[in-house]
């Protein structure tokens, strides 16, 4: 019954979606590039966009969930890849999801390269 629970269901569903074919468009243009209205994320600078100002301001259903673990993981890859532009947001939401004593536990245990 948490009334935050469409904001997470939307960020789930956009970071594998959304983000998963802006990233693939990006590192892998096609020629000829289909219509914004066709691709099923519009531009990929309007889903960038989107992710920017859904994480500028920290979690994004305002308290960490599972989604913040799933978008960090494909902000991460992207900054890793360099693939997204490292803006303050970008940067500070990682910051927020890797700053976490789990996050350390997991990494002793499976070091990872993000952001």
């Amino acid at each position: 019954n948490d009334p935050k629970r469409g904001t997470y269901y939307r960020w789930m569903f956009f970071a594998n979606g959304c983000l998963e074919s802006a990233f693939a468009d990006k590192k892998f243009p096609r020629d000829p590039a289909p219509p914004a209205s066709h691709a099923g994320h519009g531009t990929t600078e309007q889903t960038i966009a989107t992710l920017e100002k859904a994480v500028e301001n920290g979690y994004v259903t305002g308290k960490f969930s599972a989604a913040d673990i799933f978008l960090s993981s494909y902000i991460g890859w992207a900054l890793s890849q360099k693939d997204l532009e490292p803006k303050p947001a970008f940067v500070n939401y990682m910051k927020l999801c890797t700053d976490r004593p789990s996050w350390s536990r997991f990494n002793e245990k499976a070091p990872m390269k993000m952001g």
